[in-house]
């Protein structure tokens, strides 16, 4: 319990002082899909099915045997011929999880076998039926279904199976084209515009409504230009006499870092004057010192630039700053 503790503060702690602070994998690679329509568009059936599965080499012939049979299938009914791909197969140079997740949120068409009961599978899983209203096609080689020889033990499980309700195939089984049919035919039904309160995409309804309250889409303009400011160059910075940057001894990596931070800074507090407006900031005791800090930490800096257009820019700030009181 007090590791569990020690655990939660440390969070807390750590999501205060670090700007982009993560503590899940899949956290950024969820939210933030790049700017280019092909970055974050959704990618479709025709295209590509995103299948995740246990990745043991015992399990590798049943994977051979799932993608063959939906390529057969497809191109039966459709005429479809779509990459068919684990991760593990998707050509990225990305980190695994990256990829994994942006696959996750984008592709349309999802197969999730359960066989193995493979922990990573299900926490994937779950990411799936919680960000993409698409929802997934969850299938289970009878095997690994009670009464079969590789049955897990654990009850979740067995409840798990009764929510879900994964279709059941047979490896190389006679009737197993007719299993593959149905998935299929699932993949290629959806349509989350149309289909109103399907019960592929129940939990990723479910949690529409209540995602506004749990965490903002960003922090506010102000606020999080500051913070990123602070990261590349903070205040106290020469006080403390400590590196803040990797590569500190490098003149020019200095000099950019710093740079970079007083045009945040500038872009912060510009934003308060002219977004926000001093009448307001009088209100606002926490957004007033906002103002403030951003607007001296600013003209500390261009002051020490030494050029006139910057001295006349700091000159200008105090000016606006002392207007506030």
């Amino acid at each position: 319990m007090e590791r569990f503790v020690r655990r939660v503060e440390t969070g807390f702690k750590q999501l205060q002082r670090h700007p982009r602070y993560l503590d899940l994998p899949a956290y950024d690679a969820l939210r933030e899909l790049g700017s280019e329509y092909d970055a974050w568009s959704t990618i479709d059936v025709k295209e590509r099915i995103l299948v995740l599965c246990w990745y043991a080499p015992e399990f590798f012939p049943k994977w051979q045997f799932v993608g063959s049979q939906l390529k057969n299938v497809l191109w039966e009914k459709k005429n479809y011929t779509p990459e068919i791909e684990r991760i593990i197969d998707y050509g990225t140079p990305q980190l695994i999880w990256q990829g994994l997740y942006e696959q996750i949120r984008r592709t349309a068409a999802c197969v999730v076998d359960w066989s193995g009961y493979s922990p990573s599978v299900f926490l994937e899983l779950g990411a799936r039926l919680a960000i993409s209203e698409w929802g997934a096609v969850q299938m289970v080689d009878e095997q690994y279904l009670p009464n079969g020889g590789k049955a897990p033990k654990l009850r979740q499980i067995e409840k798990m199976r009764r929510l879900f309700d994964p279709i059941a195939y047979k490896y190389r089984g006679a009737a197993s084209s007719i299993t593959f049919e149905r998935i299929a035919e699932a993949l290629l039904q959806r349509n989350p515009s149309l289909d109103g309160e399907a019960d592929y995409n129940r939990i990723h309804r479910l949690l529409v409504p209540l995602m506004g309250g749990i965490q903002a889409a960003h922090r506010p303009v102000a606020e999080a230009l500051k913070t990123i400011a602070d990261a590349l160059h903070h205040g106290q910075q020469g006080r403390k006499a400590m590196p803040q940057i990797p590569f500190h001894g490098s003149r020019v990596v200095k000099q950019e870092s710093e740079r970079a931070a007083l045009e945040l800074r500038i872009a912060g507090w510009l934003y308060l004057e002219h977004r926000i407006r001093l009448p307001k900031l009088k209100e606002d005791a926490a957004m007033r010192e906002l103002f403030r800090e951003l607007g001296r930490g600013a003209a500390d800096a261009l002051y020490d630039l030494g050029d006139i257009e910057s001295i006349e820019f700091a000159d200008y700030i105090n000016e606006q700053v002392k207007r506030l009181g």
